[in-house]
């Protein structure tokens, strides 16, 4: 009787040490959870301010229409034919530079959307860019379209940077802005940017601040008619582009990248634009050449 009665006592003494472990630890996690989610000041600090994702977009070539080029198998694998080859090498280079942002951008997110020119013709539709801009569009060449719709959709500021399909980027240059603006000094002369690519500055009040560069260079294209050949029409726009950011009020807000022309990758290389067997490559400038290098290899 004695020895059942102490090994009952003993099992109700292993129970309720089990009970009271049970407890303990979900106070435990229950208090840690808390202590987590309201994050006093006297345990975790000043809590750091959120910051806004960079939300960029950009377009494919000319003529190339995903759905339709690209149709699905099983909604995972698109179908190789001929005929859709350089819309797979543009869907490549695109993924590329996705996760180049992605996984070079140390904390910050980035979202990049991407257009072709069946959304495009949506965007034509709503008539988003105004009236006169659909006119325009309609009777432009096709890279001068691709052109338009970007600066369109940064002047109304649907986005907050582009760059077209024709540049891959190698690295993102994202996490040297501290709120300025990109803007890129062309190849063919220095007294001309690239419309190629850009991003706004986040170092200013208002939205509709950052609008008024990409409004004043989307007045000027349209305004201005492509008589002649494209490369005429671009070279005039990149002067008028350099007019603009080298105002007064506008030249302290951006940093300016170098677009380099020759065969090798030169040192501090972002992206590359190749045509044929020659590649113009987009080099941040030498004094924040070694941070954006060695920051993005230690995030």
């Amino acid at each position: 009787m004695k020895k059942s009665i102490s090994r009952t006592s003993s099992n109700v003494s292993a129970y309720m040490l089990k009970f009271y472990i049970v407890v303990g630890t979900a106070i435990l996690l229950t208090l840690a959870a808390v202590l987590n989610h309201t994050r006093p000041k006297f345990l975790f600090g000043k809590p750091r301010p959120k910051v806004r994702p960079f939300r960029l977009t950009s377009i494919y070539p000319p003529g190339i229409k995903i759905e339709s080029d690209l149709p699905r198998f099983f909604r995972t694998y698109s179908i190789a034919t001929p005929h859709n080859e350089n819309a797979r090498k543009a869907v490549i280079k695109m993924v590329n530079s996705r996760r180049v942002l992605r996984q070079r951008s140390g904390s910050y997110k980035t979202y990049l959307k991407t257009w072709d020119e069946s959304s495009a013709s949506m965007l034509i539709e709503r008539q988003i860019c105004g009236h006169d801009f659909e006119s325009v569009y309609k009777s432009s060449s096709a890279e001068r379209k691709n052109d338009l719709i970007m600066w369109c959709m940064m002047s109304v500021t649907k986005t907050e940077g582009f760059f077209l399909n024709s540049v891959e980027l190698l690295e993102s240059p994202l996490l040297l802005t501290k709120g300025k603006g990109i803007v890129v000094r062309s190849a063919a002369s220095p007294s001309s940017l690239s419309i190629d690519m850009y991003l706004h500055p986040r170092n200013m009040t208002h939205e509709d601040d950052m609008a008024i560069v990409p409004a004043q260079l989307l007045a000027r294209m349209i305004e201005t008619p492509e008589s002649g050949s494209y490369s005429a029409y671009r070279e005039e726009m990149e002067q008028r582009f350099h007019d603009i950011v080298f105002s007064d009020s506008n030249k302290e807000k951006y940093m300016i990248l170098t677009e380099i022309c020759q065969k090798d990758r030169p040192l501090f290389a972002i992206s590359k634009k190749c045509e044929s067997s020659s590649c113009c490559y987009i080099v941040v400038p030498e004094e924040y050449g070694s941070f954006i290098f060695e920051s993005s290899s230690e995030n």
